[in-house]
């Protein structure tokens, strides 16, 4: 403190001394003296750094800027409640020593409540069955999730446990970016959002990278539902408003289920997401008016790679690039559902006044399929489609460009489409007589791969 208190002494001296040059009433320099003073109070005595064990967080009384380090170390069976207000210009921060260097395991969690809460830097292993590993309040606001680790590598195979998230978003206007989402192995999403009724909850959830390679299977060899990678949103909810955008993800081996992104509200953007070697695609579930834009889609061979499932009204599907898709019907590179008629919320509404435009499907076994039938009640056939400017190349004899079902029944607007090779079912429609160019995405895609996951990791890959 007397050290402080000189340095402060000695700035002000520096000060006056300049302030008696430039030869000012006497009044006006003790005026800005005062102020300089308090500035100088205010950069030396402000923000405070706590080191402590995570039982302990909750009883500290933090103020804007604060900062509380957690002494690294492995903590097990530990609940941290990070309560608090911060400011935009000062949130309270939460990290640990040294990135990475706090583990939380064997059913530790993290519960934050308040607004303008920072978490970084930590990691998470072995979830507890039916738990989540991170959670908030329905008030909190305007928090962040980053560099951080959601490992399930050394969990057990668990296909009859209890639901529990990696992580589950609450309130509104959160981030979660720069994590790594790891190999869960029990029900549940990854990350999950909920979403409360009147409630917009605006997250942003952005350059993360996710891997999900197993696939939990029921006793009668049945993929069980619920193994997504993110889920946004829920039936009960599904025609709220959420405004959520998902960008710049990086989704490999993500095997879980056939939804690897389960969009369950309305107006949300998905945008410049990398999905490769994943058995699955991004679906629209439930709710209306979302975007699905400028994302690449990677089969690279495998069996049930696919691309965008769409369910709903009003949704826009455009500037994607998909390439070397092997997946068929719901995951297939772009299908399109019939609806159910009068549908429960749970149920698969029909698809209306959808614009699908401006797609590169290239070297895929089923580009487009139109009015798929998933379920005996889907009878509703697409209202107002619009199919504009996509370009699909087909490299074998056996691949289908496009097939729709039921032609007659259906009110679909095809606009200058590009179609080249493979074989065209239940419309007729124009084919390009030359191969075109594909656009090289090579560099987008590198860029969404080295920003993804927390800056002192790295994935690693078997040779």
């Amino acid at each position: 403190m007397t050290r402080l208190r000189t340095m402060m002494l000695s700035h002000c001296f520096c000060i006056r001394k300049n302030l008696n040059k430039a030869d000012l009433p006497s009044a006006t320099i003790k005026l800005l003296l005062a102020i300089a003073l308090l500035v100088l109070s205010t950069a030396f005595c402000g923000a405070a750094v706590r080191n402590t064990k995570p039982a302990s967080v909750r009883s500290l009384k933090l103020s804007p800027g604060d900062t509380v380090r957690i002494i690294d170390g492995v903590y097990e069976m530990v609940t941290v409640r990070l309560c608090g207000r911060g400011t935009l210009a000062d949130p309270i921060v939460m990290m640990p020593q040294t990135p990475g260097g706090v583990v939380f395991s064997e059913g530790s969690r993290v519960y934050l409540d308040g607004s303008y809460l920072v978490v970084e830097g930590f990691r998470f292993e072995k979830q507890q069955e039916g738990y989540n590993f991170f959670s908030m309040t329905d008030t909190t606001s305007h928090c962040r999730i980053s560099e951080c680790i959601f490992d399930g590598s050394a969990c057990e195979f668990a296909p009859k446990g209890k639901w529990g998230n990696f992580v589950q978003l609450r309130g509104s206007y959160q981030e979660v970016s720069h994590c790594a989402f790891l190999d869960k192995k029990t029900i549940g999403a990854m990350l999950a959002v909920n979403i409360q009724d009147g409630q917009a909850v605006h997250h942003v959830i952005r350059n993360n990278f996710f891997t999900r390679p197993n696939t939990l299977m029921s006793s009668k060899g049945v993929q069980i539902n619920g193994q997504e990678s993110i889920r946004v949103g829920s039936s009960t909810f599904s025609m709220k408003d959420a405004g959520c955008t998902v960008a710049d993800n990086w989704f490999l081996h993500c095997d879980g289920e056939v939804e690897i992104i389960s969009s369950k509200s309305c107006f949300n953007v998905y945008e410049r997401n990398l999905f490769e070697e994943s058995r699955g695609t991004l679906t629209l579930r439930h709710g209306n008016d979302c975007i699905v834009r400028g994302n690449w889609f990677i089969g690279k061979h495998k069996n049930g790679s696919g691309g965008v499932r769409i369910i709903g009204e009003r949704h826009r599907v455009e500037d994607n690039y998909m390439r070397e898709l092997r997946g068929y019907g719901a995951h297939s590179p772009v299908s399109v559902i019939r609806g159910f008629e009068n549908p429960k919320l749970s149920d698969y509404y029909q698809v209306t006044d959808v614009v699908i435009k401006g797609n590169w499907l290239v070297d895929c076994d089923f580009g487009m399929q139109i009015a798929i039938v998933g379920h005996p009640e889907n009878v509703l056939m697409p209202e107002g489609l619009r199919i504009e400017g996509n370009t699909i190349i087909c490299h074998r004899k056996n691949q289908i460009a496009v097939e729709v079902y039921d032609m007659p029944a259906l009110d679909i607007k095809w606009t200058n489409n590009v179609i080249w090779g493979g074989t065209i079912n239940g419309v007729e429609l124009k084919r390009a007589r030359k191969e075109p160019s594909v656009p090289d995405f090579s560099a987008q895609m590198q860029k969404v791969r080295d920003n993804a996951g927390p800056s002192y990791w790295k994935p690693q890959f078997d040779n």
